[in-house]
């Protein structure tokens, strides 16, 4: 079974689209190049630039870069006791 999803960005339509493709072992997630360096993420920066990959989110605002997988997806967790 596949699955896509169509999402707008922002309170109202710029034109600017997330597609978001994922199947049982597949996950694709497609932004318009408007996007470039304006995200941040599990998904990364949008950018290019493959060595700031693994910015932890603390990294977002001092650029701390995890140099290995783990510690970047656990920057990343939520973790709120009061979340249901």
């Amino acid at each position: 079974m596949k699955f896509i999803l169509l999402f707008v960005l922002g309170g109202s339509y710029t034109g600017h689209l997330l597609h978001i493709y994922f199947e049982t072992d597949y996950l694709k997630i497609d932004v318009d190049y408007y996007y470039n360096d304006k995200l941040c993420g599990l998904c990364g920066s949008y950018n290019t630039n493959p060595d700031d990959d693994f910015t932890s989110s603390a990294g977002v605002a001092y650029k701390v870069v995890e140099k290995s997988v783990r510690p970047f997806a656990n920057s990343w967790l939520f973790n709120d006791p009061s979340y249901p």
